[in-house]
């Protein structure tokens, strides 16, 4: 497997990068990204290859769930069934942030990413 590292200015995001990331993703690739404690390992939650090579890299046992990473409401609301009012106003003030709140998930998402549960944990 190869891989590329690259280091990015948080103040300066290189959009190229972003786009190459971006790429990535959608060719089924899996990405490191730092989050607020460790460095994640990510892939596209609607490819069953990424989510396969998550596992496989992680070790992680098949009945573990894969928490979702979101960017926006509109990426919530392609996974999750509905977000409660409740959720909606912890969103608003803990999101971005360490939070991951369960929902309930859409049917287009794999239990393969939620370890065969009907919900997925998004932060």
């Amino acid at each position: 497997m190869d891989s590329n590292v690259v280091k990015i200015n948080p103040n300066a995001i290189d959009e190229v990068i972003i786009k190459k990331a971006i790429d990535l993703l959608k060719n089924n690739e899996i990405i490191a990204f730092p989050t607020d404690t460790v460095y994640g390992v990510g892939g596209n939650i609607f490819s069953q290859e990424a989510i396969k090579r998550i596992y496989s890299l992680k070790n992680r046992p098949q009945n573990k769930p894969i928490n979702a990473l979101i960017s926006s409401l509109e990426h919530l609301e392609m996974i999750v069934e509905e977000i409660p009012q409740i959720f909606q106003e912890l969103i608003k003030k803990f999101w971005p942030g360490p939070l991951t709140i369960i929902f309930k998930k859409k049917e287009e998402i794999s239990g393969k990413v939620t370890g065969g549960l009907d919900t997925i944990g998004v932060r």
